[in-house]
């Protein structure tokens, strides 16, 4: 997050809610970033504060020379300057104790085991070098502080001014250490207003404004974004566009009924496919929450209102041919009155057509011959005591062919039923044929 003064002041203001006053520990405790900010950008937490039209309340601290060292270590530990006139200015119980016990402010900050004149704000003209400025250089950069001229004239004199000795000029520098200044200075050329307008015009138009999408193809409005707004999201916010909705993984959370249910009817909107192999690869979140809330991705996408048998990509394949004889399958064991729940065994690799009880599961396979060459037996043989394999073609037996392994015909079972419906049932097989042949 990149501070300004306006992020500062909205932070504190959406903390100090419901708070009759706030120290600096307080807002320490809630964000160090934040801390260090107010710091950087208003000389010390009590001016943040006030800024932001909230009661400062002085830490009661009870000091002794431990304390003072601790809380100078501290300080340097956020880079808060820690130089003799900085500190009278802006901590100055924190200065007078350290006065009071150590003799002076320089020993106090000897005694907390740093060299004063390392921090030092007036520099000997011999202090900056290369190594030093771009060590420097590379703290902002980690701060995602600005690095525009201006900013760095109003907030870090002697940095710039060490520029101006060493390189000639802030350009020259930022150049040399192997940025693109041209890069920094051009997203200063965007006006808030600007920012949000334009991330409307590219909503409307349907673009992709994912935070690494943006990054790349829009990079300027993106550093602008973060710039004003502190985040890309915040920006969106601003525009009143749901950031969640360029997420590949939603947050927890964030899926409902409805909001799968307008996710689907969005994609096809879009021209998107809504088959199951289209959304498992490119949208696993919805796909997979869909599956948990409908049981499949079949129900969910008829919920939407769709048949799903029109947006299949393989509706002339054997998968599909599958597909549809598990479905008679499913309906048959229905009309017999025989009961059984589907795939869910606790176990997200084994997933039968059907668990009729602890013991005895069930596979709709389209051929007799199927069991002989897939894994199906093996794959489930350590998990329960009995296999019933329901076929559609081959001969049309009913036949124990291993140990805890039975093969019936899907037409012995139909038989079974009353003549008008074995019709309606024939006459789907007969159409799967078609499909197969």
């Amino acid at each position: 997050m990149t501070w300004n003064k306006e992020l500062i002041v909205e932070k504190l203001k959406e903390f100090g809610i419901n708070k009759e006053n706030i120290s600096g520990s307080d807002i320490k405790h809630f964000n160090q970033s934040l801390y260090r900010a107010c710091f950087r950008h208003f000389g010390s937490c009590k001016e943040a504060i006030s800024a932001a039209g909230l009661n400062y309340k002085e830490s009661q601290i009870k000091w002794n020379k431990d304390k003072v060292i601790k809380n100078i270590q501290e300080k340097n530990t956020s880079n808060i300057p820690l130089n003799d006139h900085y500190a009278n200015r802006n901590y100055q119980k924190l200065y007078a104790a350290g006065q009071r016990y150590f003799g002076s402010w320089k020993e106090a900050v000897n005694a907390a085991g740093i060299n004063y004149e390392s921090i030092r704000k007036s520099k000997e003209n011999n202090y900056w070098t290369p190594d030093k400025f771009k060590d420097r250089l590379s703290e902002l950069i980690n701060d995602n502080e600005r690095l525009s001229s201006q900013y760095i004239q109003d907030n870090h004199q002697d940095l710039y001014s060490a520029a101006l000795k060493l390189y000639g000029s802030w350009k020259d520098a930022i150049n040399f250490h192997g940025l693109d200044y041209a890069d920094i200075s051009l997203y200063l050329r965007w006006k808030p207003e600007e920012v949000i307008e334009e991330i409307k015009r590219l909503h409307r138009i349907k673009s992709d404004l994912s935070n690494k999408e943006i990054r790349i193809t829009k990079n300027t409005l993106f550093k602008a974004a973060v710039r004003y707004f502190g985040s890309w999201k915040s920006a969106l916010d601003k525009a009143d566009i749901d950031y969640n909705i360029y997420l590949k993984t939603k947050p927890k959370g964030y899926w409902s009924e409805k909001q799968i249910i307008n996710e689907i009817r969005k994609m096809f909107s879009e021209g998107k496919p809504i088959n199951s192999s289209y959304v498992m690869t490119n949208n696993k979140s919805l796909y997979g929450t869909a599956r948990r809330m409908f049981k499949t991705w079949e129900e969910s996408v008829t919920f939407a209102g769709f048949d799903y048998n029109t947006v299949r990509n393989d509706i002339n394949t054997t998968s599909y041919c599958g597909y549809m004889f598990e479905k008679v399958v499913d309906d048959v064991l229905k009309e017999l009155n025989i009961n059984y729940t589907k795939h869910n065994t606790g176990n997200a690799l084994i997933k039968p057509d059907y668990i009729f009880n602890e013991v005895k599961w069930g596979d709709a396979k389209l051929s007799k011959w199927s069991i002989f060459h897939s894994d199906t037996v093996s794959k489930y043989k350590h998990y329960c005591n009995f296999l019933w394999i329901i076929f559609m073609r081959g001969e049309q037996t009913d036949e124990l062919v291993n140990v805890g392994v039975r093969q019936t015909s899907i037409f012995l079972l139909i038989k079974q039923l009353p003549r008008s419906k074995q019709k309606h049932y024939l006459n789907l097989l007969n159409k799967i044929s078609e499909k197969l042949n």
